[in-house]
């Protein structure tokens, strides 16, 4: 039996945005998807039969004798602000190639699937890297005189400005005809810019943390981050630490686990919506693909439908842990509401979100990156080579044989599998906390637990599915 690989980049210029084709390798799938839904469901029983104290313990931070760094934000802004116009002008101006401008690689495979591993590596980056924040302080200091913002940004919105505006943002990158051409990577990227800055000045800086979808994307996956600053010093934490215990800022409140659900499930769909079974659906034949002008509709509807359904499915699998957790035995907590609850174990959402992310590009960077090394030696394709390395160097033998192909789908399936496993000890210790018993927590987390077993199928599924389009 034939199974696939994802996608890597076989792209023509006008029709893909991050990835296109399929590599089709004989590989034992069959046994290790089954194997990774089965190692979150031992997750989930173990923690529930773990002593209460030991996920206390691991959602504790050790305090590090040292102090964050402080200072050059202003500095960093301002230049990620440069470079992003750079990009934007080399997309207007420079080579009609996606694969050798700076702008279309920076976006896609830089911003979009960099960034994020840059989060989870060293935390909050963007509070640096942010292109907004400093030249909004600086227009509002030099401009405005400082005047606060003429309208307040309502507490109970939320982060649903941010979760619109990221949906928006996988809208481009699923259903427009041309998402990777250059121009319109760069027209892209100048619109956000403009529209975020000009509703910063409206609502002021919450704007960038709440309305921002972009930069709160980026805020789930340093959320994971090991290392991170808290109380004026870094702290390590196990990852998922911090959102057990109930993420403090933008991430609180059940818009923070709404942001989460509209990211999971629009990055689903962009697994979903390549594969053959998707294109069944649609009723296009995946050998005679008339290109994605066509579907823009299917598309569309298709993220907002995965979005409605992952949401109605965990939902209800909180509202029914909810029910099964029973009354309160004396010196219990009060069982929290639905919303409360939502908030809470909503963020458990998270780490799978991240997982999935890097799981699902993971072939597309080792493509791209090559591309993006050789266009930041030639920015400008002006014949330099600053990295000493050219496009023409970029290889995809790697894809070409079984055991070169085995590590690659492995290290996937183990990023789809361990976020699953984070997200089952999130969503566990934050139910220590709602329910007080061990056991009320336990039960009340039945349901989400079969949630995280299927999500973790689906998953691995989708990466393995045959891609048509």
């Amino acid at each position: 039996m034939r199974f696939a690989t994802p996608a890597v980049l076989m792209a023509a210029p006008a029709q893909a945005h991050v990835s296109e084709g399929a590599v089709a390798l004989l590989l034992p799938t069959a046994y290790w998807i089954p194997a990774g839904a089965a190692a979150v469901g031992a997750s989930a029983l173990a923690l529930a039969l773990a002593p209460p104290a030991w996920a206390r313990a691991a959602t504790r931070a050790l305090r590090l004798p040292v102090p964050a760094p402080r200072g050059g934000e202003r500095l960093a802004g301002l230049a990620s602000a440069l470079g992003l116009w750079a990009l934007i002008l080399i997309g207007w101006f420079g080579p009609r190639d996606p694969l050798e401008n700076l702008a279309s690689l920076g976006l896609w495979c830089g911003l979009y699937i960099l960034a994020p591993a840059a989060m989870l590596l060293g935390g909050d980056l963007w509070a640096w890297l942010s292109p907004f924040r400093a030249p909004v302080r600086e227009i509002r200091a030099r401009l405005l005189h400082d005047r606060p913002p003429p309208l307040p940004l309502p507490e109970r919105w939320g982060m649903w400005p941010a979760a619109l505006s990221w949906l928006a943002v996988m809208g481009f990158a699923l259903a427009d005809p041309a998402p990777f051409d250059p121009a319109r990577a760069a027209s892209a990227m100048a619109l956000w810019w403009i529209v975020h800055v000009a509703l910063a000045l409206v609502f002021g800086e919450a704007w960038l943390e709440r309305g921002e979808g972009f930069g709160a994307w980026l805020s789930l996956f340093s959320a994971l981050a090991p290392l991170r600053e808290e109380g004026g010093r870094l702290a390590l934490r196990l990852p998922g630490g911090r959102l057990a215990e109930g993420a403090a800022g933008a991430l609180a409140g059940a818009g923070a686990a709404g942001f989460a659900l509209a990211a999971l499930g629009a990055g689903i769909f962009d697994g979903l919506n390549e594969t053959y079974v998707w294109l069944d659906w649609i009723g296009v034949n995946p050998l005679e693909f008339p290109g994605r002008s066509a579907v823009i509709a299917e598309s569309l509807l298709g993220m907002a439908g995965s979005v409605a359904l992952l949401s109605l499915a965990c939902g209800g699998c909180v509202a029914a842990g909810l029910a099964l957790a029973g009354p309160p035995a004396p010196g219990d907590p009060v069982p929290p509401g639905f919303r409360a609850a939502f908030a809470r174990l909503g963020l458990s959402l998270v780490p799978i979100v991240a997982g999935y992310h890097l799981a699902h590009y993971i072939p597309v960077v080792l493509v791209q990156g090559q591309y993006l090394w050789a266009a930041l030696g030639d920015p400008l394709h002006r014949h330099w080579e600053l990295t000493s390395f050219t496009s023409h160097e970029v290889t995809t033998s790697f894809f070409n044989h079984v055991d070169d192909v085995r590590p690659i789908w492995l290290t996937q399936a183990a990023a789809i599998v361990l976020g699953h496993v984070v997200g089952v000890f999130v969503a566990h210790a934050a139910a220590l906390d709602l329910f007080g018993s061990a056991r009320r927590a336990a039960r009340s987390q039945i349901p989400l637990a079969g949630f995280m077993v299927l999500a973790t199928l689906l998953g691995l599924w989708l990466l393995a599915a045959p891609k048509g389009a």
